[in-house]
């Protein structure tokens, strides 16, 4: 956990990049995150943390919130965010957030995914809660609900707030968007007290998009004084799809546009009816956000997920433009239809397409005002499984937000994470044979060779490439790891040092305009067992025969993979599969790179 300091943002992530140039390369594969830490994962791979949520008690102490394996859990901070304490396990709970109404703490969300509508309540700053038991403890609304950490709004003698609920038997993303409110004098814990609308669905034919879909929504009061819930919107690019938007929403960006539902002033209505004036220009609209007004500066703030790098082509799930969680940006409207970019919170590798499996993302992210400045807290990925799947909830301050320039915005904290390389191939100065030794190695690497499974043959062909001839081409994963078809790099560290492995670097390519799919494993036992380096198969990009560099893989996460010894001996394998056209002519180009550490 580390503690905020009196340097400025830029001078933080400066001096940790010196560190990291100077010492760090030589005695670890991963830099530790450069803001306070309120929760860490031990094993990224197995707990994730979801959810984030924050309120200040009137005692001026935070109160944070995230999503456990199995409920929630609540921390406290007493000094402003410079540490935080865990407080207490909520036994039931799900997407839930955090809300103070008349000095009592509440806590409301789901009973689980896809479960009922439920509300606990604290009296003793969070120490203890009650019980989700039934309709008169805490149970509200029976069904397959979703929602995340949104606000709470209290208009016209009602708190308000929204959700969505699924009507199919089966849990899914078949989302109809609806509020629940009641009155403020009311017992919240009763269900009796609280009154839900009808649900909206959004209809496919509204929008030219793969699944056009509204999740999370956030009740909001229009500069007119109407209520409304502001969602989400999915605007994901299909096949065969123009990439303009087309309909009522036709004059705005694609993955730029959120949907504006109305609300009846009793509450029992919600309304949409694919009108012009119900889309909206919203930056990070493809993910949760959190609005509030502040009526200081008169104008509506969020923290949002900035898209960097629009390709306007793909149609791919695994590299749409909405991956793209690695910039997390204030914002700030006076209409909630024209939007200022304001401050970038925290950003990794700004203005780069990113995939499915990268690890860095800060997302999520709920928020309050606090005098002059605003508190935050983010689901944040930093070496995590994956960038949604993060492993922190971070907590950040913005001071004096309402006079922010974006150029004082902290630096790109891409540099940290640059590895540096312990092993390279260059595949233009190599000889051939059954084994490829490398060009060039780290002191302290005993010894490094690319070798060919036994359903590979390996072919120099005189401009930097090897190819790699499948004897039996399979489209099946499990077919080619029975028939060997794979090429590894076994690594030996010498006696007295210690091997960390922080990335994969490679480029590849093809002859043909095929599917041809890929997937690292790895052994640090002399390949006795292998696991698999994340859940995905990575598609071979759009490539020609001289390649193109793919995705880098970093692996600083994957304990496995660090304080490597001399006794084990670690493997690298990549598999390589989906084709079965023996015309195809799979190529590693031009280098391959093992980043990482040695450290004696």
């Amino acid at each position: 956990m580390k503690p905020n300091t009196i340097l400025g943002q830029f001078a933080k992530t400066l001096i940790l990049l010196i560190i990291f140039i100077c010492i760090g390369t030589y005695s670890f594969s991963q830099v530790e995150f450069p803001e306070t830490i309120i929760v860490q994962s031990k094993d990224p791979f197995k707990d994730k943390v979801y959810s984030p949520s924050i309120v200040i008690l009137p005692d001026g102490s935070y109160i944070a919130s995230q999503d456990m394996p199995k409920g929630v859990g609540i921390h406290k901070s007493t000094n402003k965010g410079l540490s935080w304490q865990f407080v207490t396990k909520v036994d039931v709970g799900h997407w839930c957030g955090l809300f103070i109404h008349k000095g009592a703490l509440y806590l409301m969300g789901t009973s689980r995914s896809f479960g009922d509508v439920i509300i606990h309540k604290s009296v003793d700053g969070g120490k203890t809660w009650t019980q989700s038991i039934d309709e008169d403890n805490g149970v509200l609304f029976k069904g397959k609900y979703h929602t995340a950490p949104v606000p709470v709004v209290i208009h016209k003698g009602r708190i308000w707030r929204a959700y969505e609920e699924v009507l199919v038997e089966e849990a899914s993303r078949d989302f109809h968007a609806l509020v629940i409110s009641a009155p403020v004098d009311a017992d919240l814990l009763k269900a009796s007290s609280w009154t839900r609308s009808n649900s909206i669905r959004f209809e496919e034919k509204w929008l030219n998009a793969k699944r056009p879909n509204w999740l999370e929504g956030n009740i909001v009061v229009a500069p007119d004084g109407s209520l409304v819930d502001f969602m989400r919107l999915e605007s994901w690019l299909g096949k065969n799809q123009k990439y303009e938007l087309e309909g009522s929403a036709a004059d705005k960006p694609r993955h730029e546009v959120a949907a504006v539902i109305s609300i009846s002033d009793d509450g029992k209505k919600v309304s949409f009816e694919n009108k012009k004036e119900e889309y909206v220009w919203f930056p990070g609209a493809e993910t949760k956000f959190t609005i509030r007004y502040d009526s200081l500066s008169k104008s509506y703030w969020t923290a949002v997920n900035k898209i960097s790098y629009f390709d306007k082509n793909s149609t791919e799930t695994y590299n749409g433009n909405w991956h793209q969680r690695n910039i997390l940006a204030l914002y700030s409207s006076k209409d909630l239809k024209n939007w200022e970019e304001r401050y970038h919170i925290a950003k990794w590798n700004s203005g780069t397409p990113l995939n499915t499996w990268d690890v860095f993302g800060f997302q999520y992210a709920d928020w309050q005002f606090e005098g002059n400045d605003i508190i935050l807290v983010s689901r944040t990925s930093w070496y995590g499984a994956r960038y949604h799947d993060a492993n922190m909830m971070t907590f950040h301050r913005i001071k004096n937000f309402r006079n922010v320039k974006l150029s004082n915005s902290p630096a790109d904290l891409y540099p940290l994470t640059t590895t540096k390389d312990i092993l390279i191939f260059d595949l233009k100065k190599i000889e051939i044979g059954n084994e490829i030794k490398p060009s060039w190695m780290e002191k302290g690497i005993g010894s490094a060779i690319i070798k060919a499974g036994k359903g590979v043959q390996l072919e120099l062909d005189g401009e930097g490439r090897i190819l790699l001839k499948a004897l039996k081409p399979t489209k099946v994963k499990e077919n080619a790891v029975s028939n060997g078809q794979f090429i590894e790099i076994e690594l030996l560290p010498l006696d007295g040092y210690k091997l960390n492995i922080a990335s994969i670097d490679l480029k590849l390519g093809k002859n043909l305009d095929e599917v041809v799919k890929y997937k690292w494993h790895f052994s640090v036992n002399g390949g006795k067992t292998f696991k698999e380096i994340t859940n995905y198969d990575f598609p071979l990009g759009k490539v020609n025969e001289k390649g193109t560099p793919q995705s880098k893989l970093y692996l600083s996460g994957i304990k496995e993979l660090q304080n490597i010894d001399a006794n084990q001996q670690l493997i690298l394998r990549m598999y390589f599969f989906g084709y079965n056209n023996k015309q195809m002519q799979v190529s590693l180009n031009d280098y391959l790179r093992i980043g990482g550490t040695m450290v004696k």
